[in-house]
C-alpha cells in the first residue's frame, strides 16, 4: 500500500511513518522542509520516505502528493495555545483539512485516518468517553479548529468515504521532534511535582498510537470512531510509580481542582493582553482536574493490538529526555542505569 502522509515530522505523524515503512509499506511525505525531516528520522533510526514540498494549504502540492496513493494519513496540523495565533490556527486546521479531504475524495483512496483528539469528545459531565461520544464545542482556538476539523471530515465520512478517526489522550514517548505537550508535562512532573487534585492522567505511547494507525489504514475494523485512551492513573498513584521506576520521590502539589480552574480562566484573560502559550488555560485546567476515563476496549479488539507496560512507555520516555537534556541525571534516576 502506498500511503501519503501530511504531518509526519511531527511526534505523531513520524513515528506512524516509521511504523508503516516497518510494516511493508511505501510512504509518501507532504513537507515544508525536508531538512527537518531529514533530522527527524535520522533520530528514529529510519530512512527516510518519498517527500513532496508543499503544505496543506497548498491545493496543488496535496493534489501531486496524493497522486498514485492508495491511502491517506492526515495528522498535519497547528497546536499552539497561543491566542494571538488563533486566526491563523483556525485557518490552516480547517482549510487544510478541507483540501486534503476533497483530494481524496476525488481520488476514491481505499483507506483514510485522520488524527483528532480526545479534546474534541470531553465533557466533565460525560461518562467514559467512548466512540459513541458527541463532538463538544470548546472554548480554545485549537480546540475549536479540531472540532470543526472533525465535522468537516465525518461529513465526508457520511458520503461513503472509507475513513477512520482516531481519538488520542495524552500522548508520551521518545523520539519527540518538538517536545510536545505531553513530553513537557512529564518534565514537569520530574522536576516540579505532581498535583494532588482530582481525577488523574491517562497517558499513551507514541509508539502504540502509529501501530493502531497501520492497523487502521489497513483497513482493520469499520470505518469511524476510534478513540485510544492509554493507562490512567491517578495523581497520587503517579507520583508513587514514577517513584518506583526513577528511585526518587516525586514532589506532590495538593491542589483544589476548584482553584486550578480559577488560575485557568484567569490566565486566559492576560493571554488576550500579553500572549502565551502555556498549558495553564482554563480548558486545561479542566482536563487536569475533570478528567472522563477513555474507553479504547474497540480499538484494541479491532486493531488486535495491546498498550504496552506503562514502565517501559515512561522509562524509554524519561530516558530520551535526559539524553537531550530536558532533565536531569538525578530527575532521571534509576531509568539511565547501565547508560
Amino acid at each position: 500500500m502506498k500511503v501519503m502522509v501530511t504531518g509526519g515530522t511531527g511526534f505523531i505523524g513520524s513515528h506512524t511513518v516509521k511504523s508503516l515503512i516497518e510494516e511493508g509499506h511505501q510512504v509518501r511525505m507532504l513537507v515544508r522542509s525536508r531538512e527537518k525531516a531529514q533530522r527527524v528520522f535520522r533520530e528514529l533510526h529510519c530512512e527516510p520516505p518519498e517527500m513532496v514540498d508543499g503544505n496543506i494549504l497548498d491545493r496543488a502540492s496535496v493534489a501531486q502528493c496524493m497522486d498514485t496513493c492508495d491511502a491517506l494519513f492526515h495528522a498535519a496540523a497547528i497546536v499552539s495555545m497561543d491566542h494571538s495565533k488563533k486566526d491563523e490556527m483556525l485557518h490552516t486546521n480547517r482549510t487544510g483539512t478541507g483540501n486534503v479531504m476533497e483530494e481524496a475524495y476525488r481520488r476514491s483512496l481505499k483507506s483514510i485516518v485522520h488524527v483528532s483528539s480526545i479534546t474534541v469528545l470531553f465533557s466533565p459531565a460525560s461518562a467514559p468517553i467512548d466512540d459513541r461520544s458527541p463532538l463538544v464545542i470548546k472554548g480554545s482556538a485549537y480546540g475549536q479548529s479540531k472540532v470543526d476539523s472533525d465535522i468537516l471530515v465525518r461529513s465526508y465520512l457520511e458520503r461513503g468515504n472509507p475513513i477512520r478517526i482516531t481519538y488520542p489522550t495524552a500522548v508520551v514517548g521518545p523520539q519527540d521532534p518538538g517536545l510536545s505537550e505531553s513530553n513537557y508535562g512529564v518534565v514537569n512532573f520530574l522536576t516540579r511535582g505532581i498535583p494532588l487534585t482530582s481525577t488523574g492522567f491517562q497517558a499513551l505511547d507514541v509508539r502504540d498510537l502509529a501501530l493502531i494507525h497501520v492497523r487502521l489504514l489497513e483497513g482493520a475494523g469499520t470505518p469511524g470512531y476510534y478513540p485510544v485512551g492509554g493507562i490512567y492513573k491517578e495523581w497520587r498513584e503517579l507520583a508513587v510509580f514514577l517513584k518506583s521506576i526513577t528511585g526518587h520521590t516525586i514532589r506532590t502539589l495538593p491542589i483544589p481542582g476548584s482553584l486550578l480552574r480559577v488560575a485557568g480562566a484567569m490566565t486566559d484573560l492576560l493571554s488576550r493582553i500579553h500572549p502565551m502559550n502555556v498549558p495553564l488555560t482554563h480548558e486545561g485546567m479542566r482536563y487536569v482536574t475533570q478528567w472522563r476515563i477513555v474507553d479504547s476496549e474497540k480499538t484494541l479488539n479491532t486493531c488486535g493490538t495491546a498498550f504496552r507496560d506503562p514502565a517501559s512507555t515512561y522509562g524509554d520516555t524519561i530516558r530520551w529526555l535526559h539524553e537531550h537534556g530536558y532533565i536531569s541525571k538525578d530527575n532521571a534516576g534509576m531509568t539511565i542505569q547501565g547508560k
